[in-house]
């Protein structure tokens, strides 16, 4: 008998991942639940707010360990960090757009309205304006695209301004200052 176990498998971000999955469907049934249970509703949508945050972590980590090996490995170039996006694209961009797809359909049958509908297509739904009622499970993959592109954009322009020494240090340094970026933006 043959042991056919994935040696990459790292337990302890299966066990996130688990957790993350678990918090997110708590929070997605809060609507079987008395309204006047509070505490019940709060701890539950604090687990969907936590669970989606677990999931940006496990992203930006594994998605960064990826592209942090193509960054050491190579000569990052313009080639390196489009073949990065298009990898990623081909994994989120086909479900993607057939979801939202089936989602305009089943709005335009049911006759209600989509406001700005044009921003879905390019990711930018939420970045300008208050969330929508229209597919807002869509949020959480717009941050994640832009992330994409961000990130490897930033260290090739970067790199080839700075032309660095240590590219894991400066690895480090880009990822560091454009997480504190954000937050100051936030």
């Amino acid at each position: 008998m043959t042991n056919n176990t994935n040696t990459n498998k790292v337990f302890g971000l299966d066990l996130m991942r688990a957790m993350a999955i678990t918090m997110v469907l708590c929070s997605h049934i809060l609507w079987i639940y008395n309204p006047d249970d509070g505490i019940i509703r709060q701890l539950f949508a604090l687990f969907g707010f936590l669970g989606v945050e677990f999931f940006f972590v496990l992203s930006g980590f594994l998605i960064g360990r990826i592209l942090y090996k193509i960054y050491i490995k190579e000569d990052f170039t313009i080639r390196s960090a489009l073949g990065f996006l298009k990898r990623r694209w081909f994994r989120t961009l086909p479900n993607y757009y057939l979801v939202l797809l089936i989602n305009i359909i089943i709005t335009i049958c049911l006759g209600y309205s989509m406001p700005k509908l044009e921003f879905y297509f390019v990711f930018l739904h939420n970045g300008f304006s208050k969330m929508s009622t229209f597919f807002p499970e869509s949020w959480s993959l717009s941050v994640e695209e832009w992330a994409y592109i961000v990130l490897p954009f930033s260290l090739l322009l970067f790199s080839f301004l700075f032309r660095p020494k240590n590219k894991k240090r400066f690895f480090l340094i880009m990822t560091l200052g454009l997480i504190s970026l954000f937050i100051f933006l936030k």
